[in-house]
């Protein structure tokens, strides 16, 4: 069962943005340029954006980790986690978030210089209504995870009668194994993306190869054997096949041969999952 191989995993980040709307300016403008209110606003950024580059670049980071080890479920954020990546998600996790820590603690402790400087920085548009204070200003960033378990039509127990209760059932259960398919669909796309990006760029008259051109593929050649939930044959072919064909950046970069050779290899993966679809 789904339930014994995996569960749900949630991630949220709040981040203060240092934006705000000044309606005041909006309404300015847009009477200036005889334009009617819905036309745009006036977006203030209220502290040098490269002052919170690094709290950004973290958020994006733990997003993509996140999604790396999780495969999609529902609207509400909530996607599935191989009970075989748990480890390895918590640890990671743990680590950017201690490294998050650091950035907003640097950040809060930096906060009452950029609000002392803001009067100047921003002129007749500052407002210190738009601030946090100092004392809220922490209160601003936030990184939630929650893990349960994935619901099963089996743990609906309600009072509506055996007949109800039997029809209830069956709609969740149809429901979960709708969001599963969807998710083991979700592996092919990854594959198709990985390597439809290799033949694109080798295909190229003169290629710039950035290492994440294999990297990233041997991430997924990495997680999709807990990722393949179902055990499906064909996948892991795929992915065997993926595997086989990564060389490093450097041998891509240095020979024209090799980068051929690597997007025939990659056509040929393509090629093969359209007669699958």
């Amino acid at each position: 069962m789904l339930q014994d191989k995996a569960m749900l995993a949630n991630l949220s980040i709040s981040r203060w943005t240092a934006q705000r709307i000044d309606s005041k300016v909006t309404r300015e403008v847009t009477q200036a340029h005889n334009a009617t209110s819905d036309s745009g606003d006036f977006r203030k950024t209220l502290v040098d954006r490269a002052h919170l580059k690094q709290l950004t670049a973290s958020a994006s980071a733990m997003r993509a980790f996140h999604n790396k080890l999780t495969l999609p479920w529902d609207d509400n954020s909530d996607r599935i986690l191989p009970s075989a990546l748990y480890q390895e998600y918590t640890t990671g996790m743990k680590h950017m978030r201690l490294a998050d820590e650091q950035l907003r603690r640097d950040f809060v402790a930096l906060y009452p210089q950029l609000l002392a400087a803001a009067p100047k920085r921003l002129g007749t548009l500052y407002n210190p209504k738009d601030f946090p204070t100092i004392s809220q200003i922490a209160d601003k960033f936030d990184i939630r995870i929650s893990l349960k378990p994935i619901p099963s039509a089996d743990d609906f127990r309600v009072n509506v009668g055996d007949e109800a209760t039997a029809l209830i059932r069956e709609q969740l259960t149809a429901e979960n194994d709708a969001k599963f398919q969807a998710a083991m669909r979700e592996c092919y796309t990854r594959v198709q993306d990985v390597v439809g990006h290799i033949s694109t760029t080798l295909r190229k008259e003169d290629p710039r190869i950035f290492d994440t051109l294999i990297t990233n593929a041997r991430d997924l050649v990495a997680c999709l054997p807990a990722l393949n939930l179902t055990g499906d044959p064909i996948l892991e072919e795929l992915r065997q096949e993926l595997d086989a064909m990564l060389p490093s950046p450097n041998a891509l970069r240095a020979n024209a041969q090799t980068r051929t050779k690597t997007a025939d290899a990659a056509d040929a993966i393509l090629a093969k999952m359209k007669a699958y679809q």
